[in-house]
């Protein structure tokens, strides 16, 4: 079966979309930046309009509104990542694309939602303060972008030492090792799919719900106190969108190690991570990975059989 040229990472169409992405984010962001024909201007002004949109809706008075956001990114994101066998994309393996909504996808994928709201709600009601409105003024794409980049960076930075710790028998319990051991299980050491997303121990998930919860209040701007809820939002989006993509078994032009290969493993690495457990800890990035002798990259072939 011949792959389309755009799924085909030898080929120049894959490349050449890939290098489109990426400049198309640079002149988006450095036009911003140096405010090249009032760019800044416009674009803090559709920020302005989203906020306003969020207001008027009240989302803020909605102290769930974030987590059902998730929940329905990984609805989204998975249902886009996981079918991407239809348009010709083959797996980074070479192994069989197809469907993978069947009934254990369902069964992972709502019980770790119902998990997931119920664990919120719960610690909503134990005193998570309200957000108050007053406090939140109208947000620069500036402030929305430094938050956002700064919240992913640091849930993989945080995430890693405990992910890594997971993959270490030798240095920590075997039931701290059990908690993780579902998501590594033997299908997805020979195939992955975006069903590995969901297929995990509920503590395992716990911890990382933990992390994002930890960085989500946080902020890197010494003029505010916290972080802007149209951040938070963002974030909650992009994470899901990259934890997706990781496990989806799939390596297109618009992936996020193509798009900014020194900066991502992505989707390449992390199926390396399954199929050997022992690199690739990272679920994002991959500095940590270097800095510690755990990375590992994939020889990329021509994706025609």
């Amino acid at each position: 079966m011949s792959v389309p040229a755009i799924f085909d990472p030898v080929k120049p169409s894959f490349r050449r979309t890939s290098a489109v992405i990426r400049s198309g984010v640079i002149i988006i962001f450095g036009g911003y930046a140096a405010n090249i024909f009032g760019l800044g201007d416009a674009l803090d002004g559709y920020a302005a309009d989203l906020w306003r949109a969020c207001f008027r809706a009240r989302l803020h008075e909605f102290l769930m509104f974030e987590a059902l956001l998730s929940v329905m990114g990984f609805a989204i994101w998975s249902t886009v990542c996981a079918n991407l066998w239809m348009f010709g994309c083959p797996k980074i393996d070479g192994s069989s694309a197809t469907s993978v909504y069947h009934k254990e996808v369902w069964y992972w994928y709502i019980s770790n939602a119902v998990g997931y709201l119920l664990s919120i709600y719960i610690y909503l009601l134990l005193g998570n303060p309200r957000i108050n409105p007053a406090a939140y003024e109208t947000p620069t794409v500036g402030r929305l972008s430094v938050e956002v980049a700064v919240g992913v960076f640091l849930y993989d930075a945080l995430f890693y030492p405990i992910h890594y710790s997971f993959h270490r028998p030798d240095l920590f319990p075997a039931w701290w090792i059990s908690l993780h051991r579902p998501h590594h299980d033997s299908y997805s050491q020979k195939q992955l799919t975006t069903l590995n997303t969901f297929k995990q121990h509920f503590a395992d998930g716990a911890v990382q719900v933990m992390v994002n919860i930890a960085v989500q209040h946080f902020t890197p701007l010494p003029m505010v106190t916290t972080k802007h809820p149209l951040s938070r939002y963002i974030h909650n989006l992009i994470v899901t969108y990259l934890l997706i993509e990781a496990h989806s078994g799939y390596d297109a032009p618009w992936h996020s190690h193509r798009v900014w290969p020194w900066v991502f493993g992505g989707s390449l690495r992390h199926q390396l991570h399954h199929h050997k457990g022992t690199v690739n800890f990272h679920q994002f990035f991959k500095y940590m990975d270097h800095t510690f002798g755990h990375a590992q990259d994939a020889r990329v072939e021509s994706a025609a059989r």
